[in-house]
């Protein structure tokens, strides 16, 4: 069951044991931090913006899980070291940001993905997407065309490319992972893929996840935001 509410600039959803922040980027006010970078073009700063951004949001969380530390540095592969007791994830895009966390006695690892909800150019469907996934999302957009069914599978790839990537396999490109959708806005990993559309034999952690269509109404945009864990007591299949 998952609950939801908004307290200031934060949107917060508890789904089990997982507490998932996010805000719309256009709320809030720039970094002292980020105005005191130079030597950073346009692009590069909105993206380092963007990612203290989803610290922020992390940092919100951590008051429910009576955390007190504030930074959240990265090791040398870029990825976010958490506080001790607790996994997370975090996502940026163009106008929403946002971190997921949880126990690691209940999570060994999660992967947190946000996207604006508008369709893929065909060129990235065709190389991001599975045939059968391309079948998929056609039935879906003739029985719901509000919700851009290729970018959420998208970002269903990323969130579970996330999760596995965390838990310390490296190895997976994301378009080579396939994701099932499931009843009531779940979805798991299928299968994983060699770069030649062939099933991998070997045993793959099983991955699931929660998706959501988020509204930034003041702005009138949409946004997709997945979130994938791979449970401590996870098997291979």
């Amino acid at each position: 069951m998952s609950s939801f509410y908004i307290e200031n600039l934060y949107n917060i959803i508890h789904t089990e044991n997982i507490t998932i922040i996010y805000t719309y980027a256009k709320n809030l006010p720039k970094s002292h931090e980020f105005e005191a970078v130079e030597g950073k073009n346009g692009y590069t700063q909105r993206f380092y913006q963007q990612s203290l951004d989803a610290r922020a949001c992390a940092r919100y969380a951590f008051s429910e899980y009576n955390i007190t530390r504030s930074e959240i540095p990265s090791d040398i592969y870029g990825k976010p070291v958490w506080p001790e007791g607790v996994i997370g994830s975090l996502s940026h895009c163009e106008g929403c940001v946002g971190a997921a966390i949880g126990y690691t006695n209940y999570y060994r690892s999660i992967g947190i993905n946000i996207e604006e909800n508008y369709f893929l150019p065909i060129e990235i469907v065709h190389f991001s997407l599975f045939d059968n996934e391309i079948t998929t999302i056609s039935k879906l957009k003739n029985n719901d065309p509000t919700v851009a069914w290729d970018r959420l599978l998208f970002s269903a790839k990323e969130a579970v490319y996330k999760a596995i990537s965390y838990a310390g396999n490296n190895a997976i490109p994301f378009t080579d992972i396939e994701i099932s959708l499931l009843p009531i806005h779940k979805f798991c990993m299928k299968s994983i893929r060699s770069s030649y559309g062939t099933p991998v034999n070997d045993p793959i952690p099983s991955v699931i996840g929660e998706w959501r269509i988020i509204q930034d109404k003041k702005h009138r945009k949409q946004f997709i935001l997945t979130t994938a864990c791979m449970h401590n007591n996870s098997q291979t299949v």
